[in-house]
């Protein structure tokens, strides 16, 4: 969980205006979507469901492109 969310959620929309989606502990999802403004809020139980919501099956492919020789 990350403290200080509504403060870095309101941050992070004066910021970053073309910012629609964002993660955050599925613990965290009520807290996060009452001051989300126009925010989607998704909730994540781990690390590796973050990097599948993102990146979904293309996630394999990187990895393996990223780390084959030049």
């Amino acid at each position: 969980p990350v403290e200080g969310l509504a403060t870095k959620l309101a941050a992070a929309r004066a910021s970053f205006p073309g910012v629609r989606r964002v993660l955050v502990a599925a613990s965290q999802v009520e807290d996060a979507r009452a001051c989300a403004g126009d925010l989607a809020i998704v909730g994540v139980a781990s690390a590796s469901q973050a990097l599948e919501h993102v990146f979904g099956d293309r996630l394999a492919g990187l990895l393996l492109a990223e780390g084959a020789d030049p």
